[in-house]
């Protein structure tokens, strides 16, 4: 689906304005790319923000509006759960700070219709593993894949994460270990904030420079552009309204090997965005076609998460190692059903990625720009 400039000019619009109401004439051809680009990007509540959901035929309106619903009861859910587990953990004395969607909607939106929250991220420190894990276990954890107890897990650094954990009410914790790698983790902490609550919730948040490299890595080059327009959203509205150091945004990107991935994604909002302007130093120009190849990635990229880990260098040569199977078990010693378990993963998702580029060609062309940005991205 080629998203043509007039479609960009109207989402844009929505997102600065998400309340904005001046879509009088829009063809099915526009409404049906509009519903495909904001369902993409998880972002369904804009449609009825801006009154597009009254476009829609009666019985796609009625489903729309059952799905935005539930998507906004499921977050209050969550973010329920979430307050709860803070509030263990800070009787513990174990620090962690909340990630992504949590902390967006505790320091930035205040809404969760805006940014819906589908599990608990959080980043704990290694040296807190044990006690942190020994803490949730009390609370009603247990990983969700694995019956083992924190005394006998086992770390492996294969992925930033350990296995995910999950309650009796099936409320997933995404638990990070480390965020884009060791460098920046210690940047998170050394310019992390505390916010006090109540007596009993007090959290610490990353910075805001920070919170958006982190968001423009997750959005981009961590699982090849499958978040969607809500990123361009989340950068957008941090940089309305706060002030951001943009001289320590770029060091810190740089430092991180990533100075290129944000001047990128700052030059789109740049353009895109009339009231928020950036130092041209910081931007790509206008009419580099590695920008529009760039931003419809974000937009709608059709090359998921499978095509990525296909083709990323590092998945694919330790795919089969021992740390990647701990990762998965948390147990030291392997068996054979997760053995099993991992060759079946890897060739099932490998089948379905040959099976899509060899069918449909919009997927074909999506995985080679996205190999062609990667390489972009990552070079001098």
């Amino acid at each position: 689906m080629n998203i043509s400039e007039d479609i960009k000019k109207k989402i844009y619009k929505i997102l600065e304005d998400p309340h904005t109401s001046n879509f009088k004439e829009i063809s099915p051809e526009e409404l049906y790319q509009l519903q495909n680009v904001f369902s993409f990007g998880r972002s369904e509540y804009f449609l009825k923000t801006s009154g597009l959901i009254e476009k829609f035929t009666e019985q796609k309106k009625k489903d729309l509006e059952k799905f935005i619903d539930s998507r906004k009861i499921n977050s209050l859910r969550i973010f329920s759960e979430f307050i709860k587990v803070a509030q263990a953990l800070n009787s513990n004395l174990i620090k962690f700070i909340p990630l992504k969607g949590l902390h967006l909607n505790l320091e930035i939106y205040k809404n969760l219709a805006f940014r819906n929250i589908r599990d608990i991220d959080l980043l704990v420190k290694q040296e807190s593993l044990i006690s942190y894990l020994e803490c949730m276990f009390e609370i009603g954890y247990r990983f969700k894949n694995s019956d083992i107890k924190p005394k006998d897990f086992k770390y492996s650094s294969y992925h930033y994460d350990i296995p995910v954990l999950i309650n009796e009410h099936g409320i997933h914790i995404e638990t990070h270990l480390e965020v884009i790698n060791d460098k920046f983790n210690q940047l998170i902490f050394e310019k992390s904030y505390k916010k006090k609550y109540s007596d009993n919730l007090c959290l610490d948040f990353m910075s805001n420079e920070n919170l958006i490299i982190h968001l423009i890595y997750h959005a981009t080059i961590k699982n090849g552009f499958d978040n969607g327009l809500v990123s361009i959203f989340d950068v957008m509205t941090i940089l309305k309204r706060n002030k951001i150091d943009l001289p320590l945004l770029m060091n810190s990107a740089e430092s991180l090997g990533l100075k290129k991935n944000i001047c990128y994604f700052l030059s789109i909002i740049n353009y895109r965005f009339d009231d928020i302007k950036i130092d041209q130093e910081y931007l790509i120009k206008k009419d580099n076609l590695n920008l529009s190849n760039y931003e419809d990635l974000i937009l709608m990229n059709y090359a998921d998460e499978f095509s990525f880990r296909l083709f990323n260098k590092r998945k694919k040569y330790e795919a089969f190692s021992y740390e990647a199977f701990l990762s998965e078990s948390g147990r030291s010693k392997i068996t054979l059903p997760d053995f099993f378990r991992r060759v079946f993963k890897i060739i099932s998702s490998f089948l379905k990625t040959i099976f899509l580029i060899s069918t449909n060609k919009r997927f074909r062309v999506d995985v080679k720009r996205v190999k062609e940005i990667n390489k972009i991205l990552e070079g001098k």
